[in-house]
């Protein structure tokens, strides 16, 4: 049986925090603005909750495809406000 999805994002959530708090803010991923629906890399590091899921949402997506097919999928979840 799988968990609720809350139970999964918590735990991504509690597993990236244990990485940041190891490695610290670095800046280097794309992250979509405010009102926009496309990442795009500005050198910021990640600002609040949401930057921080989209950071491991991309990530995950990113495992044996290209940043083009990332870059579609996350603007098709931002255009379902499904990252926030």
């Amino acid at each position: 049986m799988q968990k609720p999805l809350i139970d999964r994002k918590n735990r991504i959530m509690t597993i990236y925090e244990r990485l940041l708090d190891a490695f610290g803010e670095q800046g280097w991923w794309p992250l979509t603005p405010e009102g926009e629906i496309k990442p795009v890399h500005n050198g910021d590091a990640p600002r609040n909750e949401r930057d921080r899921f989209e950071v491991i949402v991309g990530a995950i997506l990113t495992q044996n495809t290209s940043w083009r097919n990332v870059e579609r999928a996350i603007e098709s979840l931002n255009k379902k406000n499904l990252l926030d």
